[in-house]
């Protein structure tokens, strides 16, 4: 059950200056979305990210499909990582020999560091924070979607579900200086945009703060070379207090707001929206089915690795104490 049933989509298309999609919602295969229960860590994560581009990109180089069949398999993945912080292209000019000067901050506080090829900066990612990977072809001819367009769309998609939630909060998307992602007000970050295309196929994504447990872990760093801008959350906002108390039952959960957010993301690539599961039951024709089956086994893959490292090690909740 929704947790916020009066949340609606309501006209959040004028927050956005790329054209709407070319196609119905009613011409095209769904997209499909999965919230993996486990929480990922970050280098299982981007390998099954990889792992789905490979497969998509391998099955339209065999012919498999055409035109409108391109967008068979565009599916968003829904987690939370385990304690990882992260930087982007903008900082890959330094080896992996080298420390980053973030990378420096937090040495102790408990958190892996990985850099990566999506776009921005040193960001966190944790738990109590939505992280969506959407695995969508935007090259094909129901979506032709440029770079920048698919990250407006992405921005527009948060920003509106924002809006919705917090309806008594300044809403930033952009960033009166420019910035991406989604702020309140132009002194604190909801949510952080980074993207991958290859094979005209995205990767990475978005990550919004849900809960406040991963504010402590952003205080360690200048999350995305932002120095005046601190993190926020959905609750933190709501509930009027930024930081976690040191015991507390979370107001919201971020399965729950995974899911209201699909609607809103659907409404947006007007493109139907639905579970993995049921998207592999719909009685397609038997090439759909292999490579939804496909997808959905290296989804699960992911989560079993996941869940036997998860055995093997605690996951922190709060940065150790430095």
């Amino acid at each position: 059950m929704s947790w916020l049933p009066h949340l609606r989509t309501t006209s959040f298309r004028r927050y956005s200056s790329c054209a709407a999609p070319i196609r119905s919602q009613l011409e095209r295969p769904p997209i499909a979305y999965h919230y993996l229960r486990t929480p990922i860590p970050y280098d299982i994560g981007l390998q099954l990210q990889e792992n789905i581009v490979d497969t998509r990109a391998r099955w339209r180089k065999a012919g498999t499909y055409t035109g409108a069949a391109d967008d068979v398999g565009d599916v968003v993945l829904l987690l939370e990582h385990t304690p990882t912080y992260t930087t982007g292209r903008r900082d890959l000019a330094l080896t992996s020999s080298s420390t980053h000067p973030e990378q420096v901050k937090m040495v102790h506080s408990g958190a892996e560091f990985h850099q990566s090829k999506r776009g921005g900066q040193v960001t966190y990612h944790g738990m109590g924070q939505l992280v969506g990977y959407p695995i969508l072809d935007i090259g094909s001819g129901g979506m032709s979607l440029s770079a920048r367009c698919y990250v407006d769309y992405i921005q527009s998609v948060l920003s509106a579900y924002a809006r919705a939630t917090l309806s008594d909060a300044d809403v930033l998307a952009p960033h009166p200086n420019g910035h991406v992602g989604v702020f309140v007000g132009p002194q604190e970050k909801l949510a952080s945009i980074g993207i991958q295309i290859r094979h005209r196929i995205t990767s990475h994504g978005f990550a919004m703060n849900v809960t406040r447990e991963p504010i402590p872990w952003f205080d360690l760093v200048t999350a995305c070379g932002l120095n005046d801008v601190r993190a926020t959350s959905l609750e933190g906002v709501l509930s009027g207090q930024r930081l976690p108390p040191s015991e507390s039952q979370s107001l919201l959960s971020v399965e729950t707001v995974a899911k209201d957010l699909m609607t809103f993301f659907g409404d947006k690539f007007g493109r139907r929206m639905a579970p993995l599961q049921e998207v592999e039951q719909t009685g397609a024709r038997s090439r759909e089915e292999d490579i939804w089956s496909e997808i959905r086994g290296l989804i699960q893959r992911a989560e079993d690795a996941a869940s036997e490292r998860m055995n093997s090690a605690s996951v922190l909740w709060r940065p150790q104490t430095i």
